[in-house]
């Protein structure tokens, strides 16, 4: 057999041995050649931020809620240190939320009491993750992460538990017992639509995000109590979307609308003659709404004195959804400002976390059930001669005796308790649009709680609460 013969080593490799054995034999020429390593910066000691050392330290005053202290944690953080002490509990019960003391650094892991502070600030403030690192000493990346996870722990696994309609016979007796002293007897509550900006929305769609706001929007329908406890509300929508395009998607509506829910629960109108008694709820609502029965509005074109007090009444009670947006946006700033987030399912986390810790709030202040001991009918509830002698816009009809309208013009009326209301006439409503959807049952409702107030007015039997 022939045997390969060596090849001697070529210039090349020669060189590149010469080269080896110089960077070996000198240290400093070597050190410029070693690999670049990542800088390391450290990770910081949340035991050291301001956070940990203020709320819980040894010397902690904040436990009372009626101390200045106290009072100072609920405005920075929204809620009062005991219902945050109920929310980190809840936290802590679920599996949503990692229950390792250490990470894979064997690093001991943020306090969820921390991470939860860091959540209600977000919300509170609406200020960026980089704003709650700085007080946490935990990473922007955590801290954005650990608000997500907690708006769909709250906006989607707890809703239902904090955001429901009355079910229970106590409920709707107290919810539909306080209307009916209000004036509208069978009502559960005021609903409406309202907007949040939107910066982020996607380029292509911007039009479709844009409505009568002129920015992008998502649109939300809430529907609340007198005691502005939230009790349904939707998902987000685009802002283009109209009152009446919203309220078909609305599962709540829809069960009032199609009888699926309170078909069996009854209220009773006076009339002149008798008490008649009527089935099913209904909301109130503003003129953006369809024609339907579940859905009472005021009345644009009052015909006579009785419809616009009517009006002018239901108006002043539909208020409390709009309240409640108020104090909702008020609240958590988070809702007030345009969103900087990308997606709209965390959006409608965020919208909906909101009405859950706004209804928690409510039930820790005792405020969400109407207070049997209060003298409403005195001092506290009814009005004054000065808050009911209000001027009132009325549509008066010129007719003569044969019946020829001669001319309509609107009229400045001021209406007291002792005012004869029917001396303008029968006619409480105005013409309705013929497509009106259900407009028959609609109308007949409507006369039927124009009556039932009117008869109330005059024996001064409406109490405001």
């Amino acid at each position: 057999m022939r045997t390969k013969k060596k090849r001697s080593p070529s210039l090349s490799s020669a060189r590149r041995q010469l080269l080896h054995h110089i960077l070996l034999n000198t240290p400093e020429i070597g050190k410029s050649f070693e690999k670049k390593r990542r800088t390391y910066y450290g990770r910081g000691n949340w035991k050291e931020s301001t956070w940990w050392r203020s709320y819980f330290s040894d010397n902690n005053t904040h436990h009372d809620p009626n101390t200045r202290a106290g009072k100072l944690f609920r405005r920075r953080f929204r809620v009062p240190l005991p219902l945050f002490v109920e929310i980190v509990a809840i936290c802590k019960a679920s599996d949503k939320f990692s229950k390792k003391e250490r990470d894979c650094c064997g690093n001991e892991t943020v306090p969820i009491e921390l991470m939860v502070l860091a959540a209600l600030r977000l919300l509170g403030r609406g200020i960026t993750f980089d704003g709650v690192a700085e007080v946490t000493n935990v990473s922007e990346e955590t801290c954005r992460l650990f608000f997500h996870k907690f708006c769909a722990f709250w906006g989607i696994d707890q809703f239902e538990n904090y955001v429901f309609p009355p079910s229970d016979d106590a409920d709707i007796a107290n919810i539909v017992g306080e209307y009916e002293k209000l004036g509208f007897p069978g009502c559960i509550g005021s609903a409406d639509v309202t907007h949040i900006p939107w910066d982020r929305a996607p380029a292509g769609l911007i039009a479709l995000y844009t409505g009568k706001e002129k920015i992008a929007t998502l649109a939300y329908e809430v529907a609340c109590t007198h005691r502005r406890r939230i009790i349904s509300c939707t998902s987000g929508f685009p802002g283009s979307r109209n009152d009446k395009y919203i309220v078909r998607y609305d599962s709540f509506i829809q069960s009032l609308h199609n009888g699926a829910k309170y078909r069996d629960n009854t209220f009773e109108l006076r009339s002149d003659t008798e008490t008649i008694s009527t089935a099913g709820f209904y909301l109130l609502v503003d003129n953006g709404y369809h024609r339907w029965r579940e859905l009472q509005n005021p009345i644009k074109r009052a015909a006579n004195m009785e419809t616009a007090q009517y009006s002018k009444w239901l108006e002043s009670v539909r208020k409390d959804i709009e309240c409640t947006f108020g104090i909702l946006k008020g609240r958590f700033r988070i809702l007030k400002i345009p969103m900087l987030l990308q997606k709209q399912d965390q959006i409608d986390n965020v919208f909906k976390t909101c009405c859950v810790l706004h209804n928690m709030i409510l039930a820790y202040n005792g405020r969400d059930q109407w207070e049997h001991n209060i003298d409403y009918e005195g001092v506290d509830g009814e009005h004054e001669e000065h808050d009911v002698n209000t001027p009132i816009h009325v549509l008066m009809t010129h007719i003569e005796p044969n019946g020829t309208t001669l001319r309509r013009e609107m009229v400045e009326l001021r209406i007291t308790r002792d005012m004869d209301l029917t001396r303008l006439g029968e006619r409480a409503l105005p013409v309705e649009d013929p497509e009106t959807e259900n407009e028959l049952t609609h109308s007949q409702l409507q006369r039927q709680l124009i009556k039932h107030f009117t008869l109330q007015w005059k024996d001064h039997k409406l109490v405001w609460s």
